[in-house]
């Protein structure tokens, strides 16, 4: 049966784990890269990054006219406004330089750059006349380094560029048709534009003295972005719709100039440094979806090679920028962000409002800002730990999960296999006893041939009908009260059942297992019945047995008494005589339990005071029978409510056992009784040979002796223990090897032992 309920238990658990991987994958299937970026707040506006201390500026390229609302504010590291100004101001532009700010407005004369603390407080402004107010659309942007104090400001495609330490306000006008600028990295105030003459545009690189150190010729486009990396600068210049984007590396240190074309949006370039040169990254459709290219420029061809694939539900692609070797990829609905070999590190969706022209993406502390004149939004990373296991469930599901829901249902299948194999072997074992099968409706599916016979149903006799059905007789009518019962309450149950065939009464055990289905289901009970009227017939032989065990030990006084009678002149005959009819009395008593032992295992209680009690049972051992053995008596009374016929017997067994422990050679045997608030304990010790461990160990089991003569039989043992159980109480033997043993009964004052009782009755124990 236990081979049944494992496989039963198997079924669930298949089911259980086919229920978990697939809600694994479903669960975290965006969590299956090792970052994932969350938005921490959002801002209606562009916002720029100061350092030391971290904080944020945010400002809103709107003219004054259209909002009362301060067109800057001073963000802590938090998102908590701390300082707001410049209220009914045109700001296009904010750069920090220093420790201070570099704020740029439109005026009515053109543009201006004030110079102002982390609190807004101006210190000096320059003025770029253009001779009118600056139109909305126009971009300005201003290059400066915290270790130069010159500016260049570029409006629309003019470059200008004055003095931070200079208080005169004045600037001047570097370049006139500027198609792009930026910042270099090496070398202080060093400037890289984009410009053209005529028909041909160049890359000129100014340093802080006006000076035009490189000037090649780059592709001519309507726009020009620039980034820098180590000492290259990358122009990416847009062609058309078809033949792409033209990149021109140029070394600033030699001024030599690589020029390549790749099918691939302008916004969806960047360069970045890797190991002292150049790799390049951008967003190809080679294929239709969007991959992630990087190369170094020497491995880009005409053709597009493979990438990396990335999700095509994020929607249309706005940047690709490289920050410290991160590639980032921004779309419309969501950002992803790759390391310098292309591997993705985090894919997450989120809806951004940006303009796509004024984009910038920093790097922060747990983070990245993305910014725009449009909006700006903050984005905090959380580590994953278990990414590479999620992404393999998600990579690998669709081949995992049908291999394990293949592996799942042929395990299901072997272990029904078992189940079958199992009940083919119960049901053809010839010591097996009754075997039916019901299912969940009662109705009989197998059954084993002394099953059959029990039911007087032949071989062509069709099963699967109600076991109702196969009733032929009413000696079966427990059988089937039994299997009514064990559908209703569905879990094992064991009961004694009486069963009649026709010749005999015969008593059954039957046992019962559900077996459950994969969802549950109760799918069908295997109902085993072992015949237990043999093993009923040799527990009523032992009551018998012990009876004549005790009278054949009062005979035995008796005739050594009335031997003394004949041959004795000496006057002690009155004491035999009265010994002689004590030991008649407990005989007769023994008859009357002779006569009432096997029928009924219920006590018959009754008052009885536990110090007579046990002085009864000493006088029962007369010393002519046991002239090597000295009572001992410490006695310490109470009530008790018991059977006292079978607690006698019980402890008279255990005073036996002390007397043959000493082996005719001199000894004591004590008998000591005390109580306390709920229990009485009665204690036989002995100063006899003892027992050792092992000896101790079995002697609980039955039919378990020590005698090597074959005078014991190990029922006293049984006896001592089932009285002691039947009135609720404990037994326990301690014994040392050449000390003696001490057996203790602990019997409660009041128990009611009924329900015990009818349990040992029905199991077919006796006293």
């Amino acid at each position: 049966m236990g081979d049944l309920r494992g496989a039963t238990t198997m079924n669930r658990c298949g089911a259980l784990l086919l229920m978990f991987a697939a809600m694994c994958v479903q669960l975290h299937a965006d969590d299956s890269d090792p970052l994932t970026y969350r938005v921490y707040t959002t801002w209606n506006g562009a916002i720029t990054v100061l350092t030391n201390p971290p904080a944020y500026v945010l400002h809103r390229s709107q003219p004054a006219w259209m909002s009362a609302t301060p067109p800057i504010s001073i963000l802590r590291s938090d998102g908590q406004t701390e300082r707001t100004g410049m209220t009914q101001e045109d700001i296009r532009n904010v750069v920090p330089w220093n420790d201070k700010l570099l704020i740029v407005r439109s005026d009515s004369v053109g543009c201006r750059v004030d110079l102002t603390t982390r609190k807004i407080e101006s210190l000096r402004s320059w003025t770029m006349n253009l001779g009118a107010r600056i139109e909305p659309g126009i971009d300005i942007d201003v290059h400066c380094s915290d270790t130069s104090p010159i500016a260049f400001v570029r409006i629309g495609s003019s470059l200008w560029t004055f003095n931070l330490s200079d208080t005169s306000g004045k600037s001047s006008l570097v370049e006139d048709r500027v198609r792009g600028s930026a910042l270099l990295e090496n070398g202080p105030g060093r400037v890289a534009v984009v410009h053209d003459i005529g028909r041909i545009a160049y890359l000129s690189i100014i340093d802080s003295l006006m000076r035009r150190v490189a000037t090649p010729s780059v592709p001519l486009a309507p726009m020009a972005r620039i980034e820098v990396a180590n000492n290259m600068v990358l122009i990416v210049s847009p062609i058309d719709a078809e033949r792409g984007t033209q990149i021109t590396l140029v070394n600033t240190l030699n001024s030599g100039t690589r020029t390549m074309s790749v099918q691939a949006a302008s916004d969806l370039i960047d360069a970045f440094a890797v190991n002292g040169g150049v790799s390049i990254a951008m967003l190809s459709q080679r294929t239709g979806r969007f991959e992630l290219v990087t190369a170094r420029p020497e491995e880009i061809g005409e053709e597009n090679f493979e990438g990396t694939i990335l999700p095509g539900e994020y929607g249309r692609p706005l940047a690709l920028r490289v920050i410290k070797k991160v590639i980032v990829v921004l779309f419309s609905g969501g950002i992803v962000t790759a390391d310098s070999n292309g591997n993705i590190i985090s894919r997450n969706a989120h809806r951004f409002d940006v303009d796509p022209a004024t984009l910038k993406i920093y790097s922060i502390q747990n983070g990245l800002l993305v910014s725009s004149k449009r909006g700006s939004a903050l984005l905090y990373a959380t580590a994953q730990p278990l990414w590479w296991m999620i992404r393999f469930i998600n990579s690998a599901g669709k081949y995992l999960i049908p291999i394990v829901f293949i592996l799942i249902v042929l395990t299901l299948f072997l272990q029904l296999r078992r189940q079958r194999r199992i009940l083919d072997a119960m049901l053809e074992m010839p010591g097996s006893g009754l075997v039916f099968m019901v299912d969940a409706a009662g109705r009989l599916l197998r059954t084993n041939e002394r099953g059959a016979k029990l039911l007087r149903i032949s071989k062509n006799i069709p099963m699967r009908r109600v076991f109702h059905a196969y009733m032929r007789h009413d000696g079966v009518a427990g059988v089937h009260a039994y299997i009514r019962q064990a559908l209703a309450e569905r879990k094992p149950l064991s009961e004694k059942v009486v069963v009649d065939d026709g010749d005999e009464q015969r008593e059954y055990v039957f046992t019962a297992m559900p077996l459950w289905g994969t969802v549950g289901r109760l799918r069908s009970i295997v109902i085993r019945a072992v015949d237990i009227t043999e093993a009923l017939e040799r527990k009523r032989l032992v009551n018998w047995a012990q009876l004549a065990h005790d009278m054949q030990t009062n005979l035995s006084t008796i005739r050594l008494n009335a031997e003394q009678l004949e041959v004795d002149e000496s006057g002690g005959n009155k004491e035999r005589l009265r010994r002689i009819l004590f030991q008649t009395s407990v005989l007769i008593q023994r008859v009357r339990d002779l006569v009432s032992v096997g029928r009924t295992e219920e006590l018959s209680r009754s008052p009885v005071h536990s110090a007579e009690f046990c002085t009864q049972i000493r006088h029962e051992f007369d010393p002519l029978m046991f002239p090597n053995v000295s009572f001992q008596m410490k006695l310490r009374g109470t009530m008790m409510n018991v059977d006292r016929l079978k607690l006698s017997r019980a402890v008279r067994n255990a005073v036996e056992n002390a007397i043959k422990s000493l082996r005719g050679v001199d000894g004591i045997v004590e008998i000591a009784t005390w109580f306390d608030r709920i229990n009485v304990f009665i204690r036989i010790s002995d100063t006899g040979v003892g027992m050792d461990t092992l000896t101790l160990e079995n002697m609980m089991k039955p039919y378990f002796t020590t005698s090597k003569d074959g005078s014991g039989t190990g029922i006293g043992t049984m006896i001592m223990q089932h009285v002691t159980y039947l009135h609720g109480g404990t037994l326990r033997i301690a014994s040392d090897p050449g000390v003696g043993t001490q057996v203790i009964f602990r019997i409660p004052h009041h128990m009611t032992s009924d329900i015990y009782a009818a349990k040992l009755t029905s199991e077919g124990v006796g006293v």
